[in-house]
């Protein structure tokens, strides 16, 4: 039996394969058995520890810290048991994981597992920010139980959405069970089940609204059910005041190195542009690394039957595209550079087009208040049957500055200059406001004289 109290900060050292040391800041403590070569090791710091050798009962008070790696668990008083590799803690704890930071009370904690629950929680996961009645947390999910999920941080948010269930996949998905969806303290909204994919990209689980010269006020959805692990059948519906009902549903089934997926509907692209798919199936690998260089590709392949007004083709269109990572220039700058071969293919006038393509962007970040970027992209054999996502011209250089008036307004002008017909394609002048949680997007298209309006949940 070894003590250490007050004046001193003990360390518990314990190793998976049940091995541990004691020792202590400016005091000289023992213990019975030899350490063993450390794995994983568990590290307990506090200003008094208690450690029974033989039972392995051990109880630990005054600013507790309990290290395995990056896994922190932190509180004023915990009771455990080395030979079942578990703590326990009664009164508040704070939890850190990677991509975890929780704080509850009724901790119990596995550190050979890695494994742990918590009651009336609140924290964040995965950039998310949670509360609920108990969560589970393992290596690599989190389970919330009768809790919430948003990421606004007002006391009562804008928006969340509540759950008897969410299964959290750090960097993947969410899956909510009887899920409702609030704006303040109203449902807008309910689904039994619901999924939302996380990530950079990835679709609001709320409305997006806005306005478009072409089309009108517009209001569009992203629902998402999952069928199993790795296959779900999603519906983005989407309304138009000059357009009309403009939905589209497919399936989609996500695995470790690519997705497949078939997809029917209208869709528009950034120039406004529209195609209708009836349907279309899509491969897309994700970006994977060529040996150990910093060079990533990527393959997409697509066919299906693509309609714009009385022109109807079976579509066909492969990408192969390279990507460097970002790389550092100076102190404020960093530039990225891709280059790649699209192949398309149309049965309405049985075409072939091959299109080389590169693209080259510096983003700087002067200031606190100003940013820029500057690119140009290259795209041989530009023109195609349809508008639908087409390079407007083979050879663009892009200008764009944004200034930050103060915490909660920013103002941006940037250019587009077709160096082919050496003339400005566009220039648009963007007002971006921030409303607490949720983000507005204004533009002006001077060149095409419309405007553009888009006001969606705030991406954090």
């Amino acid at each position: 039996m070894n003590i250490c109290k007050n004046a001193f900060r003990a360390i518990l050292a314990a190793t998976l394969a049940a091995g541990f040391a004691l020792t202590a800041e400016a005091a000289d403590v023992k213990t019975d058995k030899p350490v063993q070569a450390a794995q994983i090791p568990i590290v307990i710091e506090a200003e008094t520890l208690h450690f029974n050798d033989s039972t392995g009962v051990l109880f630990a008070d005054g600013n507790v810290i309990i290290t395995q790696g990056q896994n922190k668990v932190m509180a004023n008083h915990i009771d455990g048991n080395t030979k079942q590799s578990e703590v326990w803690i009664d009164g508040q704890a704070h939890m850190l994981q990677p991509g975890v930071d929780l704080t509850g009370n009724a901790v119990r904690y596995n550190y050979e597992k890695q494994t742990g629950s918590m009651q009336k929680v609140a924290g964040m996961v995965d950039k998310q920010r949670v509360a609920a009645d108990t969560i589970e947390v393992l290596p690599n999910q989190a389970i919330i139980h009768n809790g919430t999920v948003t990421k606004c941080p007002a006391k009562v948010p804008d928006y969340h959405v509540s759950a008897s269930k969410v299964e959290i996949w750090p960097g993947e998905k969410m899956i909510f069970y009887d899920a409702k969806f609030w704006i303040k303290n109203t449902v807008i909204f309910s689904l039994p089940k619901y999924q939302k994919m996380l990530g950079t990209g990835s679709e609001t689980e709320f409305p997006t609204i806005g306005y478009n010269s072409r089309n009108g006020v517009y209001i569009r959805q992203h629902f998402e059910y999952p069928l199993g692990d790795h296959t779900s059948i999603y519906a983005d519906p989407a309304y138009y005041s000059r357009s009309g009902f403009k939905p589209v549903y497919g399936v989609i089934n996500r695995e470790k190195t690519f997705s497949l997926s078939v997809i029917k509907g209208s869709f528009r692209d950034a120039d406004a542009d529209w195609v209708k798919k009836d349907p279309e199936i899509k491969l897309e690998t994700v970006p994977r690394k060529i040996g150990s260089s910093p060079i990533k590709y990527t393959f997409t392949a697509v066919s299906g039957f693509w309609q714009d007004g009385a022109i109807r083709s079976w579509h066909q269109d492969y990408l192969l595209y390279f990507t460097h990572d970002p790389i550092q220039v100076g102190a404020k700058s960093k530039l990225s550079i891709g280059a790649g071969w699209e192949t398309i293919r149309e049965s309405y006038d049985h075409s072939q087009r091959n299109s080389p393509r590169a693209d080259v962007k510096l983003d700087t970040k002067w200031s606190s208040k100003w940013s820029s970027s500057v690119a140009y992209h290259y795209t041989m054999n530009n023109e195609g049957l349809f508008a639908f996502n087409q390079a407007d011209m083979g050879k663009e250089l892009d200008f764009g500055v944004i200034y930050k008036v103060d915490r909660l307004n920013s103002i941006g002008i940037s250019h587009r200059y077709d160096l082919g017909d050496h003339r400005v394609y566009d220039r648009d002048y963007t007002w971006y406001h921030n409303f607490h949680c949720w983000d507005m997007a204004v533009t002006y298209r001077e060149k095409r004289k419309e405007w553009d309006c888009d006001f969606t949940v705030t991406r954090w």
